[in-house]
């Protein structure tokens, strides 16, 4: 029972692909992926016209169920694949699960001077499971009487979510000041609803009277799924929010970054810091594609009979008697045709610790509350430490992770020019454990690093020093 209910459970989360991509965040090569977690941030990037083709990503992370000593390795090898052994971790206090996936299509951000801007289309999807209580997941899992003979739940759920999205882009630097930028940047989010589907249980009690009858004294359950069949372009859209702080290593009034002016010189920070306010928005469904079944179950006495294979009927006898409606407005959910997206709050630190190529990057991401009377998935809290090396044709990064404040990762992301691949759980991939989830993410690009008239200087043989310049290339004229 334990292993078909893990595997059920795996299937289920598995529909909806990398968490954040710690290690490609924060590339100053791969603005495309930066304007991701701040849209300023494709300002004062190293590649002047930085085109995507196709990028996509997997993440799936729980404490529910696992794989016993694997790995994606030994998935993929002879080791196990056909057989792979199924358990459930029953000792904890709540359980959850997060699941993201996304793939972007065709989309670029062009930087030069002060301005950025950007375009990017792609797919995104989501799952969350959330606070189930111990005692509900071992009841489900193994059907066996608890020591106390009692269940007892409130406020949880499980919420799935999936859309199209076409961000526009913009950045600006609006101050510079002796050695100091500022920068703000903004993206406007046009969501297509594709289907959402949502349970919500505010309370459940359960007491089990004895070994065959079983008494349910209060249940409150919002079923929801909603699926978008047409489409409309004056609603359901978005923004992202950034700011950028960047000190220079010389003075920064005539710093005009990808630009042929100046003679084609270039400025670096010694360190930026950046805020932004992600995803923030929902999706709306149109009221008639709301499909509603609620649970208001009180004193309805049940046997285990009930539950067997061959009597699968319960359903049937609650709506019998009274206990199963359809009627939206008994749901404690207040807008049932609206689903909050997962929105956040994100800081970065970057250090610029060695020659302009080797860095250390600091990002934490919050989630927003999502309150229990609104549908909704809840994007996971984390926090990374990230050192990298970037050059034009090569880069790596080993991001450190802490995935919701509590369980540590460690990945890997290699760039060979314009062919990007990378996890956030290297672990996973490479090694035998008890595998709870597992990550990885790719990314397809046109880099175009220099303004026309800079391409004498591909080659980055001169940098900058504090309060000196040197040129990229005597060859450069200016625009």
């Amino acid at each position: 029972m334990k292993t078909a209910f893990a595997f059920l459970f795996l299937l289920l989360s598995g529909r909806l692909a990398a968490q954040e991509n710690f290690g490609s965040l924060s590339s100053n090569y791969m603005p495309t992926n930066s304007v991701h977690i701040n849209p300023s941030s494709m300002l004062d990037a190293k590649t002047r016209l930085d085109i995507n083709i196709v990028s996509a990503g997997v993440f799936v992370m729980n404490n529910i169920v696992y794989l016993e000593n694997t790995s994606i390795a030994g998935l993929l090898s002879d080791r196990g694949y056909e057989n792979p052994n199924f358990d459930i971790k029953l000792d904890r206090r709540k359980y959850h699960a997060y699941n993201r996936n996304f793939v972007q299509g065709p989309g670029f951000v062009f930087s030069q001077g002060d301005h950025a801007f950007g375009l990017s289309l792609g797919l995104k999807s989501f799952t969350h499971v959330r606070k189930i209580p111990g005692e509900v997941i071992r009841a489900v899992a193994t059907l066996e009487v608890p020591e106390d003979r009692s269940v007892n739940g409130k406020n949880f759920s499980m919420t799935s979510m999936s859309y199209g999205e076409a961000k526009f882009s913009y950045a600006y630097t609006f101050l510079k000041k002796k050695r100091e930028l500022f920068m703000g940047g903004i993206s406007l989010n046009k969501y297509i609803p594709i289907q959402a589907a949502a349970t919500k249980v505010r309370e459940a009690k359960a007491e089990i009277v004895s070994d065959s009858l079983g008494y349910v004294f209060d249940m409150d359950a919002d079923n929801v799924y909603l699926q978008a069949d047409t489409f409309t372009f004056f609603s359901n859209f978005g923004v992202d929010l950034g700011f950028t702080y960047e000190r220079m290593q010389s003075e920064s009034y005539n710093h005009l970054p990808n630009s042929g002016k100046n003679n084609c010189r270039r400025n670096y920070y010694l360190y930026k810091i950046g805020v932004s306010l992600m995803d923030l928005g929902s999706l709306k469904f149109e009221e008639e594609n709301v499909e509603y079944i609620g649970i208001k179950a009180s004193d309805y006495n049940f046997t285990r009979e009930e539950f067997s294979e061959d009597n699968i009927n319960v359903l049937e006898n609650l709506q019998g008697n009274a206990l199963v409606t359809t009627d939206q407005s008994a749901a404690f959910v207040r807008k049932l045709n609206k689903v909050r997206l997962p929105s956040y709050v994100s800081l970065q630190g970057d250090y610029n610790a060695w020659n302009n190529k080797f860095y250390v990057n600091l990002t934490w991401v919050q989630r927003f509350p999502l309150s229990d009377k609104s549908l909704g998935v809840a994007r996971s809290n984390s926090l990374s430490l990230t050192p990298r090396y970037e050059s034009r044709l090569f880069e790596a990064a080993l991001p450190l992770s802490l995935y919701e404040y509590t369980y540590p990762q460690i990945g890997l992301m290699l760039r060979f020019w314009f062919l990007t691949v990378g996890t956030d759980k290297l672990g996973s991939i490479l090694f035998n454990s008890n595998m709870y989830g597992t990550d990885f993410y790719f990314a397809l690009k046109i880099p175009i690093a220099y303004h026309p008239d800079c391409r004498d200087g591909k080659k980055d043989r001169f940098n900058y020093y504090p309060k000196k310049f040197r040129w990229r290339s005597k060859s450069c004229n200016g625009m």
